[in-house]
């Protein structure tokens, strides 16, 4: 699915359908901004119908079926409209207005909402695919904030906090830190974040159960995801960055020897791969070619990034 949005004509034209496409966006993990009304009085929506009629040769623009059409949107969405303004995302326009005017009007609408929104990324890649580095790189350019779940975590560690702790505990004992621990640092994460047009998430999720927790955590503070984009790296290529990186102060714990290299990529095959396919199969999925030097990978990502943005 290639899309940075959805726009709807004719649809929801009744209550129940009304549900049945927020049913859709709660699938799809999105949400629908705002409903936006272009009003005319009765009298230009049937002299305007008539000319269509005149001037396309539709045999349901007659003056007939149209009083039964404006008697039947009466009926059945005028009601649509109330179930909108109590969610308070309806917005009014007035459609007397020239075409110019109409569009400017709504631009206006659909870029104050696009301002509202916060903007959330994850970038997904093996490790040694960069991820770290272009994360920052974007969070700095779109004034984003890096929420990494490795820096997270050892800054608990470093601070000798209580949660710090626990987590030197779990690294000791060589097992994975809880996603309770991990989802109660990214909610203080975006708690106190401050003002920023939004996230970018590098290390979480890295399973499917993960994937569903960071949707909820996003719901529960009123966003959602935006985008995903995945660093494409051969393999071969990982090892060898992997294995160069060992020999530096930047070394990882997985990093230390060919083994551990190994046993991590194949973790991430085992485990991600399949979170990154399953959001290719609900939304779209930027992919960049992470085998090159990161100017190029990073102006590649922000050509991208760009495009939805409609900068």
């Amino acid at each position: 699915m290639d899309s940075n949005g959805f726009l709807f004509d004719g649809f929801p034209r009744t209550f129940i359908q009304a549900y049945i496409l927020d049913g859709l966006m709660i699938k799809m993990q999105t949400k629908l901004n705002c409903l936006i009304n272009i009003e005319l009085t009765e009298k230009e929506a049937i002299k305007r119908l008539l000319l269509r009629g005149v001037n396309s040769g539709r045999s349901d623009d007659s003056e007939i079926i149209i009083n039964t059409r404006l008697a039947e949107y009466v009926q059945k969405t005028l009601p649509v409209i109330d179930y909108y303004k109590e969610k308070n995302i309806y917005h009014s326009i007035n459609g007397m207005q020239s075409i110019r005017a109409v569009k400017n009007d709504i631009s206006k609408i659909l870029n104050a909402e696009q301002e509202k929104s916060l903007f959330n990324i994850i970038i997904f890649g093996y490790p040694g695919s960069g991820r770290s580095t272009i994360g920052r790189k974007i969070a700095e350019k779109y004034d984003l904030k890096f929420i990494s779940t490795e820096c997270m975590l050892n800054e608990e560690i470093q601070n000798k906090t209580l949660i710090g702790k626990k987590i030197k505990n779990t690294y000791e004992k060589r097992q994975l830190v809880p996603d309770e621990i991990i989802i109660k640092l990214i909610e203080n994460k975006i708690k106190n974040s401050g003002k920023t047009k939004g996230f970018i998430f590098k290390g979480y999720p890295r399973t499917f159960v993960q994937s569903y927790i960071l949707d909820g955590v996003l719901k529960k503070y009123g966003t959602f995801l935006s985008q995903v984009i995945e660093l494409k790296v051969p393999t071969l290529e990982i090892i060898k960055r992997l294995d160069k990186r060992r020999q530096t102060k930047n070394c990882k714990s997985y990093d230390t020897n060919t083994e551990k290299i190994v046993a991590r990529i194949e973790e991430h095959e085992e485990k991600t791969c399949p979170v990154i396919n399953k959001y290719k199969n609900i939304r779209s999925v930027i992919t960049i070619n992470g085998n090159s030097n990161v100017e190029t990978v990073f102006e590649n990502v922000c050509t991208e990034i760009d495009k939805m943005l409609h900068i």
